[in-house]
């Protein structure tokens, strides 16, 4: 245990397990908290599709695609109204997220990437979703997760609920107000502080 960590995560599900899987790999010093009683967040209830361009998967049945084209698609579907930014942040960054997930397990169907589903079709297949849907991630995210909490870098609390964030006298914030599972608050500090709780 720890009075003062590198990084406070609160949120263990999507974004929230990678997060503190490569946080440790660099060597920091995790919490995460979860209001629930298990990981996963809501892969429980997602679908599961994932769209990402240029990816291992792609390339291995000669699709041909890039970040560009995928920015493109995004815009014509959303009719110019997402915030580009973010948007590119997703799409510079989405092969590499979906090749490391298929290097922890992650097995999708044979006849991913699809074209579309949900959404206006995008113009090439970059669509990819697990067989069993959003809990495919959480069967090989959970494994990865409990390795590097095993090897000592990274502590889980779950049942416990962030109430507030700790905010210093330079307006810069050290950590998390969280309530315990007994109803106790604890503040927690940190160097940095991921909100991963959707």
């Amino acid at each position: 245990m720890s009075d003062h960590w590198d990084i406070v995560i609160v949120g263990a599900g999507t974004t929230g397990i990678p997060a503190a899987i490569k946080a440790s790999e660099r060597g920091a010093k995790v919490l995460v908290v979860d209001v629930a009683d298990k990981v996963g967040g809501t892969l429980h209830l997602s679908s599961g599709s994932m769209s990402a361009a240029g990816s291992a998967l792609q390339k291995k049945k000669g699709i041909e695609d890039s970040p560009d084209k995928h920015f493109e698609d995004c815009i014509q579907i959303n009719h110019g109204t997402g915030d580009y930014d973010k948007m590119r942040l997703w799409q510079d960054n989405s092969a590499d997220t979906l090749d490391w997930i298929m290097s922890i397990g992650l097995e999708y169907p044979e006849d991913n990437p699809v074209i579309g589903q949900g959404h206006e079709p995008y113009s090439t297949a970059r669509i990819t979703t697990p067989a069993t849907a959003g809990k495919g991630y959480v069967a090989v995210l959970e494994p990865a997760f409990n390795k590097v909490i095993e090897a000592g870098n990274v502590e889980l609390r779950l049942k416990t609920r962030m109430t507030d964030l700790i905010v210093n006298a330079d307006g810069s914030v050290g950590g998390i107000v969280a309530q315990t599972e007994n109803g106790d608050s604890e503040e927690i500090r940190a160097s940095t502080t991921l909100l991963a709780c959707g």
